[in-house]
């Protein structure tokens, strides 16, 4: 991934101001800056959800437009918001796949066939989190790496991570750090955005 002299102003108001940013296969970078500096409307512009105003960016040599999210997971770029994306009252494969359900030639869900899904990429994460367990009875770091293997469903090359260990303790934020350099280790570029220098 490129970027090249990004630009996005909101209401006339410079949030980025010509930003270069480099990740090569298999590298963790961390954008580490206080609230207000720009790091999650980098993330966005990344992951397609907004625009730059100008500047360009690159994905394995080759310039992109990213206008939309699904131009975004297209490029093989996932991300794992900041904000909770998780629905309490679903299942944990009913999470991972939401929007994306696997269907029977007669249109009916293939049940069996999310969950051993859902399993085989919680695994590959380290983590045996019961794909039938209904979200809100998780502990956070569990929510965490559920986010994380909804975003690995699509098999992405780059993995944007916003400020997923903001509500987890010193332990389960080492934890979730193993899961990250393990994704790291498959090839997968990873953009860590935080705000805490630790």
């Amino acid at each position: 991934l490129q970027l090249d002299a990004i630009n996005k102003s909101f209401f006339g108001n410079a949030v980025l101001t010509d930003v270069s940013f480099e990740l090569t296969a298999g590298e963790i970078v961390s954008l580490v800056g206080t609230n207000g500096a720009g790091k999650s409307t980098l993330s966005s512009i990344i992951a397609g959800i907004h625009s730059p105003d100008s500047g360009v960016i690159h994905i394995a040599g080759k310039k992109v437009h990213l206008r939309t999210p699904r131009d975004a997971e297209r490029q093989g770029i996932g991300m794992v918001h900041q904000e909770p994306t998780l629905v309490d009252q679903l299942s944990v494969y009913e999470n991972i796949f939401l929007n994306r359900e696997l269907l029977s030639h007669g249109g009916t869900l293939r049940r069996r066939a999310m969950i051993d899904e859902s399993r085989a990429v919680l695994e590959s994460l380290g983590y045996g989190v019961d794909p039938e367990a209904l979200v809100r009875n998780l502990p956070l770091i569990d929510r965490g790496v559920v986010a994380i293997a909804r975003a690995m469903l699509a098999r992405p090359r780059i993995l944007i991570l916003d400020e997923v260990t903001a509500t987890l303790n010193a332990k389960e934020v080492e934890h979730l750090f193993t899961v990250v350099r393990q994704i790291a280790r498959s090839g997968v570029g990873i953009v860590f955005i935080g705000h805490d220098m630790r």
